[in-house]
Parts: C-alpha cells; structure tokens; sequence
C-alpha cells in the first residue's frame, strides 16, 4: 500500500465520517451488496463494494472534517498528495475492512461474559429445569382430561334429568 503514515490518517479519517454519516441514513455495505434503490444509478454500478468505499470518501470529503485528502490532482495544482485513484482505492478497502473489524469488536465486547457460575447452571441446571416444566405441563393436561368426582356427579345428574325429561315429552 503507497498511502501510509500522516496521509493514511487524513484518508483514514475522512473515510470514516463519509461511512459514519452513511450508517446514520441507514445505508451500509450490505445496503450496496443488496442494490438498496434509495442509492441514485446502484443498478448500473458493477463494482459494488468500490462504489461504496469512493461514495463514503467523497461523502466525507463534502463534510468537511477539518482535514482533506490530497490527491494527484491536488498535487499537479501544487497541494502535496501525488497519490492516484488506485493507491487511493488500496487504502480504502484497508480503512473499509478495519472498520467493520472494530464494529464487530465492539458488538462482541458489548456482550458480557458469563460466569463460571451461569456456564454451570445453563449447562447442568437447565435441562432439568426444562424436564420439570414439561412434566408440569402433562400434569396440566393430564387434569384438564380427567373430570373429578364432583364434575362426574354433575355429569350423570344431568343425564337423569334430561332422561326424565324425555320420558314425561313422550308420554
């Protein structure tokens, strides 16, 4: 890579605010991947992950993070740089990769870690605990079956009326 040092920070940094302003209009990586149509022409670009590297820098040049990166026009006009789109496009597949590296990182690392505690009762406690819920659960049904005493009474005294009241309709 030719970009390195001072310069590679400057780019580094305007890359960044274009990809940071971008993930705030919701639009990332993947949204380019997936031909999102809330990007003017996507569906006549070939090279997906380049244009979204160069719209993320350009985006971050427009913002005006307090710096600028010179390119090889700049540096024809007399502003330093000397660098070309290919040199500019290694380095930004560089900033693009590590920026979604660390964001990964910091999802990862916003988890917390499980005690040694925690690891034992999902490993050893919880399975019990499921057979116990499931046996609760047949229990459950198994009553809800089976009528009581009390419900079988009712049951047979209803018989006997409507029995009774056939007979007294037939005669």
């Amino acid at each position: 890579m030719k970009i390195q040092g001072k310069d590679f920070e400057v780019l580094r940094k305007v890359a960044e605010a274009g990809i940071e302003r971008m993930k705030g209009d919701g639009l990332t990586l993947n949204s380019y991947l997936e031909r999102d149509p809330r990007i003017p022409r996507i569906d006549k670009t070939k090279d997906l992950e380049m244009r979204y590297r160069w719209d993320c820098f350009y985006l971050g040049q427009r913002l005006n993070v307090g710096v600028r990166f010179a390119s090889a026009k700049d540096h024809e006009s007399g502003m330093g740089g000397g660098y070309n789109e290919i040199h500019i496009d290694t380095a930004l597949k560089h900033v693009v990769r590590n920026y979604a590296m660390t964001a990964q990182m910091d999802q990862v690392s916003a988890v917390p870690a499980l005690s040694d505690k925690q690891v034992e009762r999902a490993i050893v406690r919880e399975p019990h605990r499921a057979a116990l819920q499931e046996q609760q659960q047949a229990d459950r049904l198994l009553s809800q079956e089976q009528p009581t005493q009390e419900q079988e009474h009712e049951a047979e005294e209803e018989q006997e009326e409507q029995a009774a009241g056939r007979g007294v309709a037939m005669g």
